[in-house]
C-alpha cells in the first residue's frame, strides 16, 4: 500500500502534464500567422524595404493582419493574465492623447498635424508591445523568432562589410547605403546578444561558424563607428560575463575564451588593414574627448533644452513630436559659439529619456518608467530561476533589452515598431507559458 500511492500520485501528475500539453498543443493560431510573425520578426532586424509606392514600414500591414487574427479569433482568454501590460499602456496611450490634444488647445499654439497623427501610432506602438508579449509567451514561437534575430544581425553585418569594403564605406560620417550609421548602430546594440546564445546554446549546430559570426558582427560594429552602440555592446557583455561568474563559473571560463579569441582575430584584421585601423582607433579617441566633439555637445544642449521644456511644463509635457517646434533660451558652450541656434532647436532630442519627458511630462513618464522597472525585475527574477538549470535564453534576451535602453540614451527611438515590439519580447520571456 505504501508504494501504491506514490505511484498513483505519479502517475496523475504525468496524465494531468500530458494533458496539458495535448490542450497547449490544440490552441493554435492558424499557420498563416506564425509565417506573417516570424516575418515581422525578421523585418524587425533587417528592415531595408518598404511598401512599394506607399513608402510605409512593411511591419505594419504585416502586423495589422496578426494582430486581427489575435484578437478576433482567441486560442485562449489573456486578457486576465497580461492585465497589468495592458493597464499600464494604456495609461501611457491616455496620457500621450491628453498631453497632445491640450496642448494644442492652448492659446497662441500652432496646430501640430503630426502630433496628432502621433496618438494613433502611439496606439499602434502600445497594441504592439502587447500582442508581441502574448506571441512571445510561447516558448517555441520565441526560439524560432530568436534563430531568425541571430539570422537576421549576421546578414546585416555581413551587409555593412559589404558597404566598408566595395563602397568604402567606412566609420563614421561615412554615409552608409542600407541604412544610416545610426540605424546600424541601434540594430547591433539590440540584436548581437542573440549571435552570443548561438555559440552557448547546448543545442547548436555547427558552434565554430557562429563564432565566426560573432567575429563578423564585432567587426561590423567597430567599423560602423557608433559609439553608442561601442559603449552599449561592451556593457551587455560586461554584464553577461558577470552573471555567468556568478552564476555558471565554468560558463563564464567558456565565454572568457570566446571573448580572446575573437579579439584577437579584430585585432589581426586591423593590423593587416591600416585603412580600417585608422577609422577605428580614430573614431575610439573621440571618447576621451567628448567635449571637443561637435556631435556629442549638441546632443547635450538638446538635452538641456528638454529639461527646461519639462520645467515649463512639468505634469503634461509640451505635446507629442512638439519637442523641435518649441524654443527656449539655450546656453551653448563655446565650441558651440558661431552655430545656428534655431537649427540646433529643430533638432530632435537624440535621447529618448529626455524627450518623452519633456513631451509628456510626469502624466506619461511615470507609467512609462513604471512599465520598464517592472520588465526589468521580472527578467532579473526569470534569469536567475533559468540560468543556473542551462537555459541562457532569458539572460540574452535581458541583455539585449539593456543594451537597448542604454543606446537609447543617445538616440531618439521611442517613436518606432523596433521598441515595442523587443518590449514585448521581453515581457513575453518573463510569462513564457512552458515554465
Amino acid at each position: 500500500m505504501a508504494y501504491i500511492r506514490p505511484a498513483i500520485a505519479r502517475f496523475m501528475k504525468k496524465a494531468k502534464r500530458i494533458e496539458a500539453q495535448a490542450g497547449a498543443a490544440a490552441a493554435k493560431y492558424p499557420p498563416y500567422l506564425y509565417t506573417l510573425f516570424y516575418a515581422f520578426s525578421l523585418y524587425l532586424v533587417l528592415p531595408l524595404i518598404d511598401v512599394p509606392l506607399l513608402g510605409l514600414s512593411i511591419s505594419a500591414p504585416l502586423f495589422f493582419i496578426i494582430a486581427a487574427t489575435v484578437f478576433f479569433r482567441p486560442v485562449k482568454q489573456w486578457f486576465n493574465e497580461y492585465r497589468g501590460l495592458i493597464i499600464l499602456s494604456l495609461t501611457i496611450w491616455l496620457a500621450v492623447a491628453f498631453s497632445t490634444i491640450i496642448n494644442e488647445m492652448l492659446p497662441g499654439a500652432s496646430f501640430n498635424r503630426s502630433g496628432m497623427v502621433s496618438i494613433v501610432q502611439y496606439a499602434y506602438w502600445l497594441l504592439t508591445f502587447v500582442v508581441c508579449a502574448y506571441l512571445f509567451s510561447d516558448q517555441l514561437v520565441q526560439k524560432k523568432v530568436v534563430n531568425f534575430f541571430a539570422y537576421g544581425i549576421l546578414i546585416l553585418s555581413i551587409l555593412r562589410w559589404v558597404e566598408a569594403v566595395v563602397f568604402d564605406r567606412i566609420g563614421a560620417w561615412s554615409n552608409t547605403q542600407f541604412m544610416s550609421q545610426n540605424g546600424y548602430g541601434f540594430q547591433f546594440s539590440i540584436f548581437f546578444p542573440f549571435l552570443i546564445y548561438k555559440v552557448f546554446d547546448p543545442k547548436t549546430n555547427r558552434k565554430g561558424w557562429w563564432v565566426v559570426g560573432v567575429v563578423v558582427a564585432l567587426g561590423a560594429i567597430a567599423i560602423n563607428g557608433s559609439r553608442g552602440s561601442w559603449v552599449s555592446v561592451a556593457l551587455g557583455m560586461l554584464l553577461l560575463l558577470v552573471a555567468f561568474f556568478i552564476i555558471q563559473p565554468k560558463t563564464a571560463v567558456k565565454g572568457f575564451l570566446v571573448l580572446f579569441v575573437v579579439t584577437t582575430i579584430g585585432a589581426l584584421v586591423l593590423v593587416v588593414s591600416p585603412r580600417l585601423n585608422s577609422a577605428v582607433i580614430s573614431r575610439f579617441e573621440t571618447l576621451q574627448t567628448l567635449d571637443e566633439d561637435k556631435s556629442y555637445v549638441v546632443r547635450k544642449v538638446l538635452v538641456q533644452k528638454g529639461l527646461k521644456l519639462f520645467a515649463e511644463s512639468p505634469v503634461i509635457g509640451v505635446g507629442s513630436l512638439r519637442f523641435t517646434q518649441e524654443k527656449t533660451s539655450l546656453e551653448l558652450p563655446d565650441i558651440l559659439s558661431g552655430a545656428n541656434i534655431e537649427y540646433i532647436e529643430r533638432k530632435e532630442s537624440h535621447n529618448s529619456y529626455i524627450q518623452f519627458l519633456a513631451e509628456f511630462g510626469l502624466l506619461g513618464s511615470i507609467p512609462f518608467v513604471l512599465l520598464i522597472l517592472s520588465l526589468l525585475i521580472n527578467s532579473f527574477i526569470k534569469v536567475q530561476k533559468t540560468m543556473k538549470s542551462g537555459s541562457y535564453l532569458p539572460i540574452v534576451i535581458t541583455i539585449s533589452f539593456i543594451q537597448m535602453l542604454t543606446h537609447m540614451w543617445v538616440i531618439n527611438a521611442l517613436t518606432s515598431t523596433l521598441f515595442w515590439a523587443m518590449l514585448g519580447l521581453n515581457a513575453g520571456m518573463s510569462k513564457e507559458e512552458n515554465d
